[in-house]
Formats: C-alpha cells, sequence, structure tokens
C-alpha cells in the first residue's frame, strides 16, 4: 500500500476523496432513477385503471367516479412506496453494512 501522497494534497484531502470514491463505488447503483420505460408503463397501466374504473362508476354521477377511479390507484403507489421504505430499505441498508465491511 503506498501511503505517500501527492505534492500540494494534504493527508486529510488525500483520505477524504479515497473515502468519497469508495462511497461513490459501493452506493452508484442506487442514485440510479427507475428506467424510462418503466415508469412510463406503470404510469400508462394506472391511467387505464384509472379509466376504466371511470367508466364502470360514471353512471353514479361524476363526483362518486372520480373519487372510485383514483382510489384505487392512490392506494396502489402508497403501499409500493410504503414498500420501498420499510420492506426493501432496510434490506438494502443492511447488504450495503456487509459490504463495506467486507471491503
Amino acid at each position: 500500500m503506498n501511503m505517500s501522497h501527492p505534492p500540494g494534497k494534504s493527508p486529510k484531502a488525500v483520505y477524504y476523496e479515497a473515502q468519497l470514491n469508495r462511497l461513490n463505488d459501493v452506493e452508484n447503483k442506487h442514485n440510479k432513477f427507475p428506467s424510462k420505460p418503466a415508469l412510463v408503463f406503470a404510469g400508462g397501466l394506472s391511467v387505464v385503471e384509472a379509466g376504466i374504473a371511470f367508466y364502470l362508476l360514471i353512471p353514479a354521477g361524476a363526483l362518486i367516479a372520480t373519487i372510485g377511479a383514483f382510489f384505487p390507484v392512490f392506494l396502489l403507489w402508497a403501499m409500493a412506496n410504503y414498500q420501498a421504505d420499510r420492506v426493501e430499505l432496510p434490506k438494502q441498508c443492511q447488504e450495503l453494512m456487509e459490504t463495506y465491511n467486507n471491503d
């Protein structure tokens, strides 16, 4: 292991840069946004679901049809958000801790 540092950089700056590079190496995969086709597909299915529900409920009135159409879509997205935050995130954090400890 080379313990020297480049001229003009303090050891603290070299250490900080090395830690930042390590952080980017390990966690870079989590900084990506979902793919555009996946977002378009999910949004499109939500619109189709809301449209079908609205069409089926329109005889009951526009207000009830609107509420009935968007409630299941809202509930589905809320459950997906809960799943991501409360179930998948702790698992990913545990895997990151293992990655940092093993390397």
